[in-house]
């Protein structure tokens, strides 16, 4: 029994780390809508994206879009932040705390994403009100992260215990964005795969 014992907490241990670290790609697929709640996606789509491959690891996280435009970029050990305006890359620092309010709370609504039971925050900011569905099963050790202000991505982490976000519904004053993942795959990833240097030149 003593040995039972021992092996389920074992397993628990080993399922516990596992979750705080995940490693991989996620693809989000981009839907508009108007403030009428009529689908304007493909009017949008023209001059903005239309979904996101995104990639993370321990440390570093990146995404484009479907036209090879870099939407976002991490990189902790500068902790500096990258995305691409026009043909330039621009960058900010981390610790730009931006937007500097920040409040969640808990949301009633829950639902499954690819499979992913998920729950979920409202964060409300003076830019906005966006509603977060994420799982715990597809979570990291955000301490990487910490140094993060700029987008208010630490504080996101910290509300979610670092789950990253399957959903999320931007609300804006004429639109509404919404993001839902489509494909998520558990894969290492080197962090030469986040060399800003492969992008246009940093202005």
């Amino acid at each position: 029994m003593k040995t039972i014992s021992i092996l389920i907490l074992s397993i628990l241990s080993t399922t516990s780390l596992f979750s705080k670290n995940f490693e991989g790609y996620i693809y989000y697929s981009y839907k508009y809508l108007d403030s009428s709640g009529n689908d304007i996606t493909e009017k949008m789509g023209v001059d903005n994206s239309l979904e996101q491959n995104y990639y993370i690891n321990s440390s570093n996280y990146k995404g484009v879009n479907e036209k090879g435009q870099l939407l976002q970029l991490y990189n902790s050990n500068t902790n500096t932040y990258y995305y691409q305006k026009g043909t330039s890359i621009k960058s900010f620092p981390g610790s730009l705390e931006y937007p500097k309010e920040f409040k969640f709370e808990a949301n009633v609504d829950t639902m499954t994403i690819e499979g992913y039971f998920c729950n979920s925050i409202i964060v409300t900011t003076e830019s906005g009100q966006t509603t977060y569905f994420f799982s715990d099963s597809i979570s990291i050790d955000y301490e990487n992260y910490k140094n993060q202000r700029f987008g208010n991505w630490n504080k996101y982490l910290n509300a979610t215990d670092g789950a990253l976000p399957l959903k999320y519904i931007v609300y804006q004053k004429n639109y509404t964005r919404i993001a839902t993942a489509q494909k998520i795959e558990f894969k290492m990833l080197d962090n030469e795969e986040f060399n800003i240097e492969k992008f246009s030149t940093i202005k």
